[in-house]
Order: C-alpha cells, then sequence, then structure tokens
C-alpha cells in the first residue's frame, strides 16, 4: 500500500508535504505518527539553534509545511512547548528575585504577557519566547535595581513603583525583541486577519 502511494505521488511534479505526513500517518500508524512527531521537533531545535524562534506546532490533523519532518514530532513539540510556555507564565520572576521583593515588603508580582503584540497574535511558540524574554529581562532589571546604592533609600510604595517601571520596560525590550522574530509582511498579514473577525 505505502509503495503504491509513493508511486503514485512520483507522477507528479511536486510531493505536497501534507501528502508525505498523510501517508506516514494514515500507512505507518503510530509508527508513522511518532516519526511525524520526532521530525518537527528536530526542525524546531535546530530553527532554535539559529536564532529563531523555533517552528509553530501544528493543530492534531493540520498539514505540514515540511515535506516528512514536518509531521514527525508534531506531538512531541505541542506537549513540549506548552509545558514551557506555561513553565516560563508560571515563574515570572526568579527565586532570588522573589526573595528581594518579599524582603522589602512588596507584594507586586507581574503577571503573564499577553498573547499578542500590538494587535498581532502570537503563535504557542512566540508566546513561549516573549515570556520566556519577558521573564529574563525582568529578572536583570530587577536585580540591578535592588543592587543600587539608592534601593534601600526608597519607601515600601517607591520599591513597588520603581518594580513596575522595571517591568513594563523589560517587558516592552522583550515584545521588540519578539516581533523582530516575525516578517512585518506575516505582521501585516495578521492584523489584516484579526481587523476582519466578527
Amino acid at each position: 500500500m505505502l509503495t503504491a502511494g509513493l508511486g503514485a505521488l512520483g507522477k507528479q511534479d511536486t510531493v505536497r508535504p501534507s501528502a508525505l505526513d498523510f501517508i506516514a500517518r494514515n500507512e505507518l500508524g503510530g509508527t508513522g505518527n511518532i516519526l511525524l512527531s520526532t521530525a518537527d521537533a528536530v526542525a524546531d531545535r535546530a530553527s532554535r539553534l539559529t536564532g529563531g524562534p523555533g517552528i509553530e506546532a501544528r493543530s492534531p490533523g493540520e498539514a505540514s509545511n515540511i515535506p516528512v519532518i514536518g509531521g514527525l514530532v508534531g506531538r512531541v513539540v505541542r506537549g513540549q512547548g506548552g509545558q514551557e510556555l506555561e513553565t516560563a507564565r508560571q515563574n515570572t520572576l526568579t527565586d532570588s528575585a522573589n526573595r528581594a521583593l518579599q524582603q522589602a515588603g512588596v507584594n507586586y508580582r507581574p503577571s503573564a504577557v499577553t498573547n499578542q503584540i500590538e494587535g498581532i497574535p502570537l503563535k504557542q511558540d512566540e508566546q513561549r519566547y516573549f515570556q520566556q524574554q519577558a521573564n529574563r529581562l525582568t529578572d536583570n532589571e530587577i536585580q540591578k535595581l535592588i543592587r543600587s546604592s539608592r534601593w534601600e533609600k526608597l519607601s515600601r510604595d517607591e520599591k513597588e513603583t520603581e518594580i513596575r517601571r522595571a517591568v513594563d520596560d523589560a517587558r516592552a525590550d522583550a515584545a521588540d525583541a519578539t516581533l523582530k522574530t516575525i516578517p512585518g509582511s506575516e505582521q501585516r498579514r495578521r492584523m489584516r486577519e484579526e481587523a476582519n473577525k466578527p
């Protein structure tokens, strides 16, 4: 059956990645799904190693845009990417930053970032990147602030105001970094799509 399917595909000028995914899923069953998931994970990792935000995990049944590699790892990446995003959302501050704020009597803790920037909806991998960058930059800003000579001279309310300002600055930088990973044409396409939603 697989041979017949590949033979039929060979008669075409181009082989669509979704056709290869279909063959792998339907002819190889669970093994095909594992292979497709593995390939997506490899492609995601390669993208991140070269400075990109990774590949967008596909919804179940969604066609891949990467031949064969496309589907192999989608399920693993979705699970792993979603877990990484959730972890980043739950840990917006490091333990040391949390302790410093507790010692200063500051109750404010930053919430998770939004799933869009300037009206541009973010894909899961972009949300994860945005949150991780925001967390890292927030921690840098808070550590600089609490180590500064003026920190101890501030009242509790002034410390909270300074922390909020540091978080806002860090998030703005994280948003800029995230938008730089999305081509301008793609940003415009998503904004148009959002504007046309009922």
